[in-house]
């Protein structure tokens, strides 16, 4: 069964701007920061975050069994991998970033691996590790000394189910933002509501995000208002006005 979540309070919510999907979020990452990525895959998100945001370090954090499982995203590993292990697979194919030291990866348990960095030296987090509630408790666990007072901290499958199985991302990333202080300026929506989020300390979002989402608010009211009935009934007399502005204009020319 899937824990009820808390609710969060209206005062973590105030920044936060919708973004079409996840690959609209280099837009708001500056490049040649230190990003870190639990649960890494066939490197899909990875090769993403490197050419779009261009780090200047690139900390890939995974446990690397996939090649152990007999089926996993609807095909058996060797569809992914060939003969390779998955840990083989991924180096060889971000080989050169590795040699030229951009890249490096750990491997292990996501937590463990991540109470190995030093603290306060990632800028970025991108949390796609195990999804239980107690999985994603110890990365945030462990994230909260790695991250910078500045740091991005982004959750994906920001969902609490996957057909039968349950999720603990939004019961843990909630009682992690109510409990440490951050707050929500992102939602990347994706097909089927498996959306990412972004958290940031609370007093660290910057004044461009917050007229971001001021102009979103704004925005949203204006069209409230144009749909609404009394809109409709005094664009007349708008129509009127505008006419005798522009009249009035002409002959003060």
């Amino acid at each position: 069964m899937t824990r009820e979540a808390l609710r969060l309070p209206p005062e973590l919510l105030r920044h936060c701007r919708v973004l079409p999907s996840r690959y609209s979020l280099h837009e708001h990452i500056p490049k040649r920061q230190v990003i870190a990525e639990i649960g890494v895959a066939v490197g899909g998100f990875s090769q993403y975050l490197i050419q779009r945001c261009e780090p200047a370090q690139f900390i890939a954090i995974d446990r690397f069994d996939l090649h152990q499982l007999d089926s996993f995203w609807g095909k058996p590993p060797q569809d992914w991998f060939g003969q390779k292990s998955h840990l083989e697979f991924y180096t060889e194919k971000f080989g050169p970033l590795i040699k030229t030291g951009v890249m490096s990866i750990l491997h292990g348990d996501s937590s463990a691996q991540v109470e190995c960095l030093a603290d306060q030296s990632v800028d970025v987090f991108y949390v796609d590790g195990d999804h239980t509630y107690d999985g994603v408790w110890r990365d945030l666990k462990a994230i909260l000394p790695k991250i910078k007072p500045t740091g991005m901290l982004i959750m994906n499958d920001y969902t609490s189910q996957d057909g039968t199985n349950s999720y603990g991302v939004v019961k843990a990333t909630h009682e992690f933002m109510v409990q440490h202080g951050y707050e929500m300026t992102m939602l990347c929506l994706e097909p089927l509501m498996y959306c990412d989020v972004v958290l940031q300390k609370v007093g660290q979002v910057s004044s461009a995000q917050q007229t971001g989402a001021r102009e979103i608010l704004l925005l949203n009211e204006i069209a409230q208002l144009r749909s609404s009935t009394s809109w409709r009934v005094t664009r007349p007399m708008r129509a009127l006005a505008s006419i005798l502005k522009a009249i009035v204009a002409a002959s003060q020319a």
